[in-house]
């Protein structure tokens, strides 16, 4: 059996990887250990909605209209008696896939048209960062309404409603950092060198622009469920009788008074979600801070 090699005097000691150091900041930052754990549980919870629901989410029992919380209904039952743990969570998988494609559908082209404006520069990127700017003046909520209201309700509609909006946030992002990336020496180096656009893009402007979107995409995926459950409180968002947390709050403010479990446990899963994200992405903002003392490598 063969022994690694010796480590020679005066060699210096082999560095962790960035994702061992990431998981070493965390394991110190217990908010964002619980905040990871509660997200992973969240994420399984809606990938095996099936296995885990107890009732179907959308089969009446007016026996059982307005049930109190109790062993058989753990968040008791609406007015046509669905049992409410059931629909919240079927209702995670609709919530958390907005949250999830919205922000991609933003972040792609967003990052996209923010890295050409910074590279090409000139009248492309007044064009581009104009645009972007009145995505920015016009009401985050009120652009998803008008695309919804135009388009019509759906799944499909809210991801790229909110996608949308998200749009021009990815843009400014990626526009300052390859505006700040293209100063330096090495990128400098490589266009006096001729490397097209693309390479530049490729190995040097994306790899260090990716580091600030990935953090800018946890924070939003967060409010992307928000705008997601406020489009639904409206009536806007997903065709009814499909269960999401914005809907079973929508259908609770009727009988707030009668029943307040139907508002108030879905609320609460919103409020845990969001803080979770928020807390983790916070941390991941942290690690990837060069000025953080989680970010030093050991020596």
């Amino acid at each position: 059996m063969s022994r690694p090699p010796a480590r020679l005097e005066g060699e210096a000691p082999a560095q962790p990887s960035r994702w061992k150091l990431f998981w070493r900041s965390l394991r110190r930052n217990p908010p964002a250990m619980v905040s990871l754990g509660f997200l992973i549980f969240i994420i399984l919870v809606a990938v095996f909605a099936n296995q885990l629901a107890p009732y179907p989410p959308n089969t009446p029992a007016p026996n059982v209209s307005f049930a109190p919380p109790s062993l058989a209904h753990p968040f008791g039952t609406d007015l046509f008696g669905r049992d409410i743990f059931s629909r919240v969570i079927y209702g995670s998988r609709i919530s958390l896939l907005v949250g999830f494609v919205s922000v991609i559908v933003g972040a792609i082209p967003g990052a996209a048209l923010g890295m050409i404006a910074g590279l090409e520069g000139g009248t492309v990127e007044q064009v581009i960062m104009r645009i972007m700017d009145m995505g920015l003046a016009f009401p985050f909520l009120l652009l998803a309404i008008l695309i919804l209201a135009f388009f019509g309700q759906g799944v499909v509609n809210v991801m790229l409603a909110i996608g949308i909006g998200n749009i021009p946030g990815f843009a400014r992002l990626a526009h300052a950092s390859t505006l700040s990336l293209r100063e330096t020496t090495y990128v400098e180096a490589a266009r006096a060198s001729g490397a097209p656009h693309g390479r530049l893009v490729s190995r040097h402007i994306l790899p260090n622009v990716l580091q600030t979107l990935s953090v800018f995409a946890t924070f939003n995926i967060p409010i992307a469920i928000l705008v997601e459950a406020g489009l639904d409180y409206l009536g806007l968002g997903v065709v009814p009788p499909t269960a999401t947390w914005g809907s079973i709050i929508n259908e609770g403010r009727q009988s707030l008074m009668l029943a307040p479990w139907e508002s108030v446990f879905p609320g609460l899963v919103i409020m845990l979600t969001v803080l979770a994200f928020n807390l983790f992405g916070e941390a991941i903002a942290n690690f990837l801070d060069p000025k953080s003392a989680m970010n030093q490598r050991p020596v």
